[in-house]
C-alpha cells in the first residue's frame, strides 16, 4: 500500500521529486534524436527551459510556445516545428501554478504580441494551460494566439478512460503512486473568489474572444 500524503502540496511536491530524475533522462535522450539548444533560466521570478532550434523557421521568428509539464515533448516540438518553447516550471498546485504561468506570459508579453504566444499543455499541463486561460480575463491580460490542450484527464474526478484502466494502465490506475497523488487531494474544492479553477470541465461558458484551441 501507498501511504497519503499529508496534503495536495506534499503530494505534488513528492510526484515532482519522484518524476524529476525520469522527466530529466527523456529530455537528453530525446535532445540526442531531436538536437536543440537548451538554456536554463527565469522569467517573472519562474523557473523555465527555453529550447531553441537549430534554424528557426522565417515564419516563426516572433513566435514562442509556453510548454506545460512535458520537457521531451517541448523539445520535439522546438525540433520540428523550428520555434522557440519556453517550458514552465510551476508548482503543480493552484493558484501557484496558475500564477506563475501567468507571470511568464506577463514577461513574455513585454516582447511579443498575444497572437505570437501559444499555451500548450500535456496531461496536467493540459489542465493548468487551459485553466489558466480561462483565468487571463481576470488578470486583465490577453488571451494568446492559441491553445493545445493535449489528454486533459478532468483531474481528480474520473472518466470512462481512467476507470476502464485501472489496473492496466500504471498513470490512470489507484494502486500506483499516480493514484495515491490524486487521492490525497480528496474531493475537488472550489477556487476562493478571483483564484483559477483546479478542473477545466467546471470553468463553465467558454469566454467571449476565447482563441482556437
Amino acid at each position: 500500500a501507498i501511504k497519503p500524503a499529508a496534503s495536495p502540496a506534499d503530494a505534488a511536491r513528492a510526484f515532482q521529486a519522484g518524476a524529476g530524475a525520469g522527466i530529466a533522462s527523456a529530455r537528453d535522450a530525446v535532445i540526442k534524436v531531436y538536437p536543440v539548444d537548451m538554456q536554463q533560466s527565469e522569467m517573472g521570478g519562474v523557473k523555465v527551459t527555453i529550447y531553441s532550434p537549430k534554424q528557426v523557421a522565417p515564419r516563426n521568428r516572433r513566435r514562442v510556445a509556453m510548454m506545460f509539464n512535458s520537457e521531451p515533448v517541448g523539445v520535439i516540438l522546438a525540433a520540428i516545428g523550428k520555434m522557440q518553447v519556453v517550458s514552465v516550471q510551476y508548482n503543480p498546485t493552484q493558484p501557484q501554478g496558475s500564477a506563475q504561468i501567468v507571470a511568464v506570459y506577463r514577461e513574455l508579453l513585454k516582447t511579443h504580441r498575444p497572437a505570437q504566444i501559444a499555451f500548450i499543455g500535456l496531461s496536467g499541463g493540459c489542465q493548468f494551460g487551459g485553466n489558466t486561460a480561462f483565468w487571463l480575463p481576470s488578470q486583465k491580460l490577453p488571451f494568446p494566439g492559441a491553445i493545445a490542450l493535449m489528454t486533459c484527464a478532468g483531474g481528480r474526478i474520473a472518466g470512462d478512460t481512467r476507470t476502464t484502466l485501472n489496473g492496466l494502465d500504471p498513470q490512470l490506475s489507484d494502486y500506483t503512486q499516480f493514484g495515491a497523488a490524486r487521492r490525497a487531494g480528496g474531493a475537488p474544492v472550489p477556487p476562493k473568489p478571483g483564484e483559477p479553477q483546479s478542473e477545466i470541465l467546471n470553468n463553465g461558458a467558454v469566454p467571449k474572444g476565447f482563441p482556437p484551441s
